[in-house]
């Protein structure tokens, strides 16, 4: 997921990627745990996807408060 992308959505819409990607992780863990077979790049991708959101929360966040301490 590009960063481009993530700006054209809502502070909300960015949670609830958040959300899921947190919820994709914990399956992936639980999969990994149980032997079955993964794809550890879907993995590194959901981390990066996960930090670029968060990101763009901290930037929004700030925005809100016009650069002002957080």
């Amino acid at each position: 997921m590009k960063i481009q992308e993530l700006r054209k959505q809502s502070f909300l819409e960015l949670k609830n990627k958040a959300k899921e990607l947190y919820r994709q992780q914990f399956q992936f863990r639980i999969k990994a745990g149980d032997g079955e077979e993964v794809r550890t790049h879907l993995h590194r991708e959901m981390r990066r996807d996960l930090a670029r959101i968060k990101t763009l929360e901290r930037e929004l966040h700030m925005k809100a408060n016009k650069g002002g301490q957080a």
